[in-house]
């Protein structure tokens, strides 16, 4: 990190793709300073995305909300680590010896100077939706959206919609919070229309 100096204002950026037991797997990132001597835990900053599914825990856990093979980007801000030489990384995961799952995947990690996050995540488009399951509030991240209105139904097993919104995106990455309380525990489908793109993911609600 010596070649930045201490004032740049830098991102993290990578991939990642998870399976792992709710819990009982979590993952998480921490730095070192000094080589390696000593390690804290990253934090989300207000600006990231996807950085830790268990906001409480400040972990990875359970399934990434991709779904199978898709590949999530994940975002943060890097703050105070410009013009280090003894800069690391690494990926602590913490397992029991129960359920096997696939684990944890990590691609394309990145230290990037400020830049848009089209450019960061090559202009791909995202949908992230967290936490899933969830038993409330969900917060639903576009990210390289065409700007506009959005149409979100919440829809069931039956294709009968529980719950629908109206979203309005005017940035690269953008995150919308909707409230899920009442809704009776399940599996559904969340349907994101504009006219010109239709996208769906499963929600658990718990």
């Amino acid at each position: 990190m010596s070649g930045f100096s201490a004032t740049e204002p830098l991102f993290m950026s990578f991939y990642t793709l998870f399976k792992t037991e709710v819990a009982a797997d979590q993952v998480w990132l921490e730095y070192s300073t000094n080589n390696g001597g000593s390690w804290s835990k990253v934090m989300p900053s207000g600006s990231s995305i996807n950085f830790y599914n268990n906001t409480t825990d400040n972990v990875w856990e359970g399934f990434s909300n991709g779904g199978v093979g898709t590949w999530i980007p994940v975002l943060n801000d890097v703050v105070g680590l410009g013009g280090n030489s003894k800069v690391k990384f690494r990926f602590v995961f913490s397992s029991n010896g129960t359920i096997e799952n696939d684990g944890f995947g990590i691609d394309d990690f990145k230290i990037n100077l400020a830049v848009g996050n089209k450019e960061l995540f090559n202009g791909a488009t995202s949908l992230s939706i967290q936490p899933n399951p969830t038993s409330g509030l969900v917060n639903i991240t576009f990210g390289n959206y065409n700007k506009g209105d959005y149409q979100v139904d919440i829809v069931n097993m039956n294709g009968q919609m529980v719950s629908n919104h109206v979203m309005s995106i005017g940035s690269d990455f953008e995150t919308k919070t909707i409230n899920l309380e009442g809704i009776e525990a399940g599996v559904y489908f969340v349907r994101i229309v504009n006219g010109e793109t239709l996208t769906t993911q499963k929600l658990i609600i718990k």
